[in-house]
């Protein structure tokens, strides 16, 4: 059981509200059944369920010779995506975004200068409006 305190205030990004909006959390819980989750508040008197964070793909993952691709790709994006791809250490190695309208979009395994990566693990980093998500991928080659 979390107990959060009385007084909570969050900033809703994108929202037509006062920002920010006290929010009086009445029930909620948490699933882990491929990244969804959903919890249950009350704003202004109204009973509301907030939106589930969305089922991102990343495929393949790991990524092998076998496969005969070249790219790794990330579907189901929310709108507004942007992908941060980033070495085990950190070091930031090219952004994504998908194009207008689109919810996919695809990394072609090369760095923003145009360098191939080598085997390895990679993280990234997918922001949107209202939420992120963090993710390692490994490539073999």
């Amino acid at each position: 059981l979390l107990k959060f305190p009385a007084n909570v205030t969050y900033r809703l990004p994108d929202v037509p509200l006062p920002n920010p909006v006290p929010l009086a959390i009445i029930s909620g819980f948490w699933s882990d059944n491929g990244g969804s989750a959903s919890i249950a508040f009350n704003l202004s008197g109204q009973s509301v369920l907030a939106v589930p964070a969305p089922d991102i793909l990343v495929y393949p993952n790991p990524l092998r010779p076998e496969d005969q691709v070249q790219q790794i790709a990330f579907l189901n994006l929310p709108p507004g995506a942007r992908i941060d791809i980033l070495t085990a250490s950190g070091k930031h190695l090219r952004q994504l975004a998908p194009g207008d309208g689109e919810n996919q979009t695809f990394w072609d395994l090369r760095t923003s200068q145009g360098n191939l990566v080598g085997s390895g693990v990679y993280l990234y980093h997918i922001r949107w409006p209202g939420g992120e998500k963090n993710g390692k991928m490994m490539v073999i080659r």
